[in-house]
């Protein structure tokens, strides 16, 4: 993922809260790909990689909610932002239950989404690398136990040619 310009996925079945945030988006750096329900979503997110998803929940053929959950069992740290204008139905609990890293509630300000947005990716970048560090110190963990191995190995033989010399001396005696 490049740092500050991302390949999004705004789904949503209002045209005209599609191309806002997708111009919006673009108007940031990033790329944008829209798609009209969650069923779309999915065969586009299987056909390309994104960084992040932004999605209504309520939709036509597969919702926000289950387009969530399929894309958060695939990699519970993907970056999904859900949204609604049913505020009364959907609770900020059943997005996070559902995997979202972020809810929003429509209306909204295109300060708040973008503000809220660049917390979700600077998020996603901070877990990036922390997994690259957990990777990288379990590898150096690996080789120091290979080495403390070896050490130990050479020791241990080193101490049984002596025990064997020991042992000679004695016969010979």
């Amino acid at each position: 993922m490049k740092s500050n310009c991302y390949k999004i996925l705004v789904v949503d079945d209002e045209d005209s809260i599609r191309e806002l945030l997708s111009n919006v988006l673009s108007s940031k750096g990033h790329q944008c790909d829209t798609a009209e329900h969650g069923v779309e979503a999915l065969e586009k997110f299987n056909a390309t990689p994104f960084d992040a998803v932004i999605t209504d929940i309520a939709m036509p053929r597969m919702d926000g909610l289950q387009l969530t959950r399929e894309l958060t069992g695939r990699d519970a740290d993907f970056p999904v932002m859900l949204m609604t204008g049913f505020v009364n139905q959907y609770e900020y609990d059943d997005a996070v239950k559902a995997g979202a890293s972020d809810f929003i509630k429509k209306p909204l300000t295109i300060e708040e989404f973008l503000a809220r947005f660049d917390r979700m990716m600077h998020n996603y970048e901070t877990i990036c690398k922390i997994k690259i560090f957990q990777k990288d110190l379990e590898e150096v963990s690996r080789q120091m136990i290979n080495g403390i191995e070896n050490d130990a190995m050479k020791k241990i033989e080193d101490l049984n040619s002596q025990l064997y010399e020991l042992k000679d001396r004695i016969r010979k005696s």
